[in-house]
């Protein structure tokens, strides 16, 4: 979404400079070159922010290996505890938030918390849960997209 509102802010911004200007070209060559030169901008923008996207999915990329190597080592040691520390921790995790949606059927919640108690359960419920998830799966089909666009780029 912040990607869609910077690529609209940066072309409005660069067609209405283009229209601006224009008021004061007159010949058609001019105005031809012009045409030239803004559609020439905004593409180069447009490249700017893919690289940008790309150079962000990379960092992505690099965190989430470091992530699988952490666990393989992890998976390497004698003790059981490392070897399993990742799936309680992620249990812990669910049952917490379990439990906190539990209280919410059952504990009274004074007027005056609805609304902190209501951003607080929208938190928990939609992004750690789907962060955990995401560790296990994978994130999205957009993702794996996104990698092939990064090898077909690098290649």
């Amino acid at each position: 979404m912040f990607k869609e509102i910077i690529n609209s802010f940066g072309s409005n911004i660069i067609t209405s400079i283009g229209d601006t200007v224009a008021k004061f070209v007159t010949t058609d060559k001019d105005k031809k070159e012009l045409e030239y030169k803004l559609n020439e901008l905004t593409l180069d923008f447009k490249i700017k922010l893919i690289k940008a996207d790309l150079e962000i999915e990379a960092e992505n990329t690099k965190r989430v290996n470091n992530a699988i190597e952490m666990q393989k080592t992890a998976l390497n040691q004698g003790d059981l505890f490392s070897k399993r520390f990742l799936y309680y921790f992620t249990f812990a995790i669910f049952g917490f938030v379990g439990l906190f949606d539990l209280c919410l059927i059952f504990v009274n919640i004074p007027p005056s918390n609805k609304e902190i108690v209501n951003v607080l359960c929208g938190a928990l419920n939609s992004s750690v849960l789907v962060a955990v998830i995401n560790f296990f799966f994978g994130s999205s089909i957009s993702s794996k997209e996104k990698d092939k666009t990064i090898n077909n780029l690098s290649k």
